[in-house]
């Protein structure tokens, strides 16, 4: 399908100095419309506006079949779901979150085959996807349930809060996994 490139809020806003905004706001995307089932989206590594985040405001995405997270580019997951587990031609349903990217949660749901994670995926709630790379996975401000494998060199991470809990509902081999003091905060299914 087609290639729809993040360029932020604020009009003439070029996709190579992309803005904050939200996902629901078609004048946000190159295409002038919002992310459609198949679209392949590509947010740009940050401009000279700095640091920037696109937070989901859509109760639920359409399937898209990718998503690449540029350095200094934040998708933020509240309590909507993402879903990258489109059917579109050439669809890798995978998430690349590149070194100095990050994918944030906080209760929201994440679908998609593959996340590749070179940056930082951090907060609470559920990712449906098997995990590989060797960036940053940390569990803050409840619970993160991930339900597929996750490979590779992946530093994981638990909070120090009450209610920091890392599940991990499949074999893992990541390499290194911080528990930041706080006694028993990760589940196991069974």
């Amino acid at each position: 399908m087609a290639t729809n490139q993040w360029i932020g809020s604020g009009s003439g806003a070029l996709a190579t100095n992309p803005r904050n905004g939200n996902w629901g706001t078609k004048g946000n995307w190159s295409l002038n419309t919002v992310p459609a089932a198949g679209d392949d989206l590509t947010l740009a590594a940050a401009g000279s506006n700095g640091p920037y985040t696109l937070t989901v405001n859509t109760a639920s995405t359409n399937a898209v079949d990718s998503l690449s997270i540029g350095s200094g580019a934040t998708v933020a997951v509240t309590t909507n779901i993402l879903n990258v587990n489109g059917t579109g031609t050439g669809a890798t349903d995978t998430i690349t979150v590149s070194s100095g990217g990050s994918l944030t949660i906080a209760r929201g749901t994440v679908h998609a085959t593959t996340i590749s994670d070179s940056g930082t995926l951090s907060g609470f709630g559920t990712i449906n996807s098997a995990m590989s790379g060797g960036g940053a996975l940390t569990a803050s401000g409840g619970t993160l349930e991930i339900k597929s494998g996750i490979s590779g060199t992946l530093a994981l991470t638990v909070g120090s809060g009450a209610s920091d809990r890392l599940e991990l509902d499949a074999a893992s081999t990541a390499t290194s996994l911080t528990f930041i003091s706080r006694p028993d905060p990760v589940g196991h299914s069974t």
